[in-house]
């Protein structure tokens, strides 16, 4: 097998500013280092960090005199991926729920990782005393084969008794008494929160003499939006698309020494569905679960950045606002579903006519630790056409696309109702 090639060795390290906004470059890259996270990231590209140019508008002597042009500000964009891992094993969450919670603006872990169904509990009542759950929460409930919870994911419609709370979506069977409750980590998008990280991409040439050539480039002031998929490979990913205030080449004195060999890159294997999942697509406000075959082609937050221009900041980029994607172009939820057990059609054809609400839940795995989900408590079908059939394989499917809309209940006065009537929850357990 033939090796990588050097183009492909790197390495790329983190630290999460929170609201502050990097004025400049920290000087000593070790010095960066040392107080950033190594990421276990994957695919990524620099290719969008770019250098504006001024052409110089001079009158020339001649028609091949060409003089250089003025570079007027380092800015761009940069990506990178890292595999959806599950959850914690601890209230703490791990690096791609902390990452995703800085991106994202919102992120609520659970008082307790874990926590023990009570008797009298029923298919769409959990009796858990002292539980500290909010709406719009997820719980993983028993495990797989128990012919009960089934560990399966569902969201939370109504936590406000302090010993019990509703679920949206019913369980196959009600969970007996002691049966687990897994608890995770509810990552939710906060439009008001500015989050800012800075980076250090360390590539394959740590150079070799007092000149500037090290392959080692920063970046800072950097806010990014997200989006998902991996999901039919099996290998579910989150792809960190990130807007950057400036960036730099690394000067030789200022370079990484060598590679961190010692240090191990952060991030665990991907989520997977070996021990099965669900995917659900109900009617808003009706908890039969109703679970249908479909493959997830993508999963996406709706989510963009706007500049904000402040001449106090080199580049005159003062950071970037979270803002709505284009209008119909929301946090959505595409799929494919097979035509033959959808069982509904030309009712699904209706519903997308009609503005009936509806909610889809996506699990990948059952196994705690190892699962991640993604809700949407209401959104809409996108109007549905004959240009949606399409094969899956050798077969026909249907190619619907569920566009989510924010919860109607609170006026996200406080973190608490921000998830509650989040548009789509990411859920790490």
């Amino acid at each position: 097998m033939a090796l990588p090639s050097e183009f492909k060795l790197g390495e790329l390290w983190y630290v999460n500013r929170s609201t502050t906004k990097t004025a400049s470059f920290v000087t000593s890259v070790p010095t960066q280092i040392a107080a950033s996270t190594k990421l276990r990231a994957f695919d990524v590209d620099l290719a969008g960090l770019k250098s504006e140019i001024a052409e110089d508008q001079s009158l020339r002597d001649s028609f091949q005199s060409d003089p250089p042009p003025t570079v007027v500000r380092r800015t761009g964009s940069f990506s990178f991926k890292m595999y959806l891992e599950g959850g914690s094993d601890s209230t703490s969450p791990l690096t791609v729920a902390t990452l995703l919670g800085a991106v994202m603006g919102g992120i609520r872990s659970p008082t307790a990782i874990s926590d023990a169904a009570e008797a009298a509990s029923t298919t769409i009542l959990i009796n858990a005393a002292a539980h500290g759950m909010e709406e719009n929460e997820l719980v993983l409930v028993g495990t797989k084969g128990d012919t009960r919870g089934d560990g399966q994911v569902v969201p939370i419609a109504d936590a406000s008794n302090a010993d019990h709370y509703d679920l949206a979506l019913a369980l196959p069977v009600a969970p007996a008494a002691l049966d687990v409750l897994k608890n995770g980590h509810s990552i939710f998008i906060d439009w008001t929160v500015e989050s800012y990280q800075d980076f250090v991409f360390v590539g394959s040439h740590f150079g070799t003499g007092a000149t500037d050539d090290p392959d080692q480039i920063q970046m800072i002031r950097c806010s990014a939006t997200a989006s998902f998929g991996g999901f039919e490979e099996g290998a579910p990913w989150v792809q960190f698309n990130y807007q950057v205030g400036d960036w730099q080449f690394v000067a030789y004195a200022n370079r990484a020494l060598t590679p961190a060999y010692a240090t191990s890159s952060s991030g665990k294997d991907p989520t997977n569905d070996m021990t099965g999942g669900s995917f659900i697509l109900q009617d808003n406000g009706t908890t039969t679960r109703n679970a249908i075959p479909a493959v997830i082609d993508s999963i996406d937050l709706g989510m963009k950045l706007q500049k904000i221009v402040d001449h106090n900041y080199s580049n005159s980029i003062g950071g970037w606002k979270k803002v709505p994607a284009d209008r119909g172009a929301g946090p959505r939820i595409a799929f494919t579903a097979y035509w033959a057990q959808i069982a509904d059609m030309p009712g699904l054809y209706s519903d997308g006519n009609a503005g009936t609400a509806k909610q889809v839940l996506a699990q990948f795995g059952t196994v705690a630790q190892n699962v991640a989900a993604f809700y949407v408590q209401r959104g809409h079908i996108r109007p549905i056409d004959p240009s949606s059939r399409a094969p899956v394989d050798e077969l026909t499917g249907l190619k619907l696309v569920c566009a989510a809309s924010k919860g109607i209940a609170t006026d996200f006065s406080s973190a608490a109702e921000k998830l509650q009537d989040a548009a789509i929850v990411v859920w790490l357990g």
